[in-house]
């Protein structure tokens, strides 16, 4: 008679041995189940969250942008907003199609906000239960729901911060001319929407450069992606001297008092950040001797959400004018490292996953029965995110 074994990753008891294709096809379905329910939480929460609710503030300004008659006003007023232009011009040319309804202008951040879930489902990794946990993550992600719909940068920013982190992987396992090309151009689309992604591409050109030196220099002339970011900020600057030096006297840096926020600035509510993040400390402390972490490219980007993500929150307690929304370039590359840990992690113990991905459903659920049940749905998050904001 065989022995009988302790599958905790696919039935938590104990149970025959099995053939190895049945075990994988086993681990397939309960990740294909935790994926769909994903799909169905994230989705329903992005287009939930902002459903019928009029233009808030901040989206006035990108309709007023995406309604200018011609490409001279338009480009003036791109060159008096704080960002860069990599989302205000398509959304012009969007706004000539389309129109300028509420729901219009929203259009292009949906398709963003579900765009990236299913570009990291469909190649995010040859690893395929690592694109489905890092999936799942995104899908789940709670500040990405509040984003979602409204006419907005930050779906954007976070899709190509999404294309960018695919193709700094694929770039790591395999450097040349052509990949090394898609991933300046990711980044440089990136810094273009939004100039807080910079640091992001700082550290994963650092990391390639580190890692594959020779080969890295080779593949120079991808740096001429980043000529166009050049040339936009040499016409900016003025303009972002000018709004720093408000900034400097108008706010103030974070107080350290803040430090106990970053579990809700990550993770979208306190609670629920505070015990995903206690969970993977807690768990990887204790099978740090069996979590071995070569430097793979899986690595290498985990490393490069994790380092970013830090040089952000540092400049955010030593420089004035930092909000929650700043993270969302770093974000995809963040998510990685949870992805890649929780892959790990279930060769050792499967019930830290378990915990971190209940939480994050939980939360996401919960949200999604706001919003449906509230008028506008103004719920926790926003008071948590707004108590973030500097001031």
């Amino acid at each position: 008679m065989k022995e009988m074994r302790l599958d905790i990753v696919t039935l938590g008891a104990a149970a025959p041995a099995l053939d190895p294709r049945a075990h994988r096809s086993l681990l397939w379905d309960w990740r294909a189940w935790m994926l769909a329910a994903a799909f169905v939480l994230g989705v329903a929460g992005r287009l939930a969250y902002s459903w019928n609710a009029p233009f808030w503030f901040d989206e006035t300004f990108s309709g007023v942008i995406a309604s200018q008659r011609d490409a001279a006003s338009l480009l003036s007023w791109c060159l008096h907003e704080l960002t860069g232009p990599a989302y205000y011009m398509p959304l012009w040319a969007w706004e000539k199609l389309a129109g300028n309804s509420d729901l219009a202008l929203r259009l292009p951040s949906l398709f963003c906000a579900l765009a990236a879930p299913i570009l990291i489902a469909a190649g995010g990794s040859r690893d395929r239960d690592l694109r489905v946990f890092w999936a799942t993550l995104v899908l789940l992600w709670l500040p990405a729901q509040v984003v979602a719909f409204e006419a907005r940068p930050y779906p954007q920013l976070f899709l190509l911060g999404t294309a960018q982190a695919i193709a700094f992987l694929r770039l790591m396992q395999q450097p040349d001319r052509t990949r090394a090309a898609w991933w300046a151009g990711w980044a440089a689309c990136a810094i273009l929407t939004n100039y807080n992604a910079v640091v992001i591409a700082g550290v994963q050109g650092l990391l390639y450069l580190a890692h594959h030196r020779r080969a890295a220099v080779a593949t120079w002339p991808a740096l001429l992606a980043f000529v166009p970011v050049a040339a936009w900020i040499a016409l900016h600057v003025g303009f972002l001297m000018t709004l720093a030096a408000v900034h400097g006297q108008a706010y103030a840096p974070l107080p350290l008092s803040q430090v106990a926020t970053i579990p809700a600035l990550l993770f979208g509510l306190p609670f629920h950040g505070t015990l995903v993040l206690g969970t993977i400390a807690a768990s990887s402390f204790f099978a740090r001797r069996r979590l071995a972490v070569p430097m793979t490219p899986e690595a290498l980007l985990a490393l490069s959400g994790v380092i970013a993500l830090a040089v952000v929150l540092l400049l955010a307690f030593v420089r004035p004018g930092f909000a929650p929304r700043y993270l969302t370039p770093t974000m995809p590359a963040v998510l990685f490292a949870v992805a890649w840990w929780a892959r790990a992690m279930l060769r050792i113990d499967v019930k830290p996953v378990v915990i971190v991905v209940a939480v994050l459903m939980l939360a996401a659920g919960g949200v999604l029965r706001s919003s449906l049940t509230e008028r506008r749905a103004m719920c926790v998050i926003c008071l948590i995110l707004s108590n973030l904001r500097p001031g």
